[in-house]
């Protein structure tokens, strides 16, 4: 009972308590936006992706080309690793990952963005395949 009323004779008790009780009403009302946001941002994003798939899955051509792109970029990223696999083995860059991991994961940076620029492509080309298929299926029911 004596630690409540120190507790509350104290001005930092009361700072804490006020700051977090503020603190927690601005995240409740920052958190009601942000999902809006987030939602409309993710709705206009599949909006243009659907619109960019029904504009090129009549062609063929442009689906073999989407496809040859997503290989391309799977060659792309296979000829980086082996690069980084012989530059590390046949250097002496291997005793970097010992000595400084963050500098190691800097260096590595390349083969991220070039694994994450093949499965964009790779999703993209079998969305396209997929909507393409799609008008396949009409097609032959309407026949």
């Amino acid at each position: 009972m004596e630690t409540i009323i120190t507790n509350l004779q104290t001005p930092s008790w009361w700072f804490t308590g006020l700051f977090f009780l503020f603190l927690g009403f601005t995240f409740k009302i920052v958190f009601q936006h942000i999902p809006l946001f987030m939602i409309g941002l993710l709705k206009s994003r599949k909006l243009k992706k659907i619109h960019k798939y029904r504009k090129l899955r009549y062609s063929q051509a442009s689906i073999t080309l989407s496809i040859i792109k997503a290989h391309s970029y799977f060659m792309i990223f296979i000829a980086v690793c082996c690069m980084y696999a012989v530059w590390f083995t046949s250097s002496p860059m291997i005793g970097l990952f010992k000595t400084n991991p963050l500098l190691f994961a800097t260096l590595t940076l390349p083969i991220y963005i070039v694994e994450m620029a093949w499965l964009i492509k790779d999703k993209f080309a079998e969305g396209l395949v997929l909507e393409h298929n799609k008008i396949l299926k009409y097609s032959k029911k309407s026949s």
